[in-house]
């Protein structure tokens, strides 16, 4: 008899009552009752956000080697030809670029040129070097008088074309 008076007043001990719980101790054994929280009740979610495909990327050369410098071969000079990443026309033999390179690679580039850019269309020699941030960029182009021969990305189109028609 005196055990379970000890149990009672262990158990009456033992609940402390929450402001959100209900004050008496529930019966565990019971069933569960539907719950009203506000003035809605039993209430769907909302369907979860619709997952969205981006539109495929294009693709392109990933290196760049054009070039505005007169020792560049361009494709509207005579016999104009490429060969994947070769290319080489005959342009002007005077003007001016007689001779000269320009050469880039990532983070440096330089030129160089001798022609008829001087004073009252006299001789005049240049060369500069310049490093700066990598960029995405990369060839090399020469001229001896009349040919004009240039190193590009292979990537480039057009890949094969014989005196300015394009096979390939």
């Amino acid at each position: 008899f005196g055990s379970s008076r000890i149990f009672l007043l262990e158990a009456s001990l033992c609940f402390v009552p929450h402001p959100l719980l209900p004050q008496q101790p529930t019966n565990m054994a019971a069933t569960p009752a539907q719950q009203i929280i506000g003035e809605q009740m039993d209430v769907e979610t909302p369907a979860p956000k619709q997952v969205q495909m981006m539109t495929e990327g294009q693709h392109s050369a990933a290196i760049d080697s054009s070039s505005s410098h007169p020792a560049a071969p361009k494709d509207s000079e005579a016999l104009f030809s490429k060969l994947l990443c070769w290319e080489c026309s005959i342009g002007e033999p005077l003007g001016q670029a007689i001779c000269g390179e320009h050469g880039f690679c990532f983070c440096c580039e330089m030129q160089s040129e001798c022609g008829l850019g001087g004073k009252s269309g006299c001789l005049k020699c240049t060369a500069t070097e310049e490093l700066f941030p990598p960029e995405a960029r990369c060839g090399f182009f020469s001229k001896w008088f009349c040919i004009k021969c240039g190193l590009v990305s292979p990537l480039e189109k057009p890949f094969l074309v014989v005196a300015k028609k394009t096979i390939a």
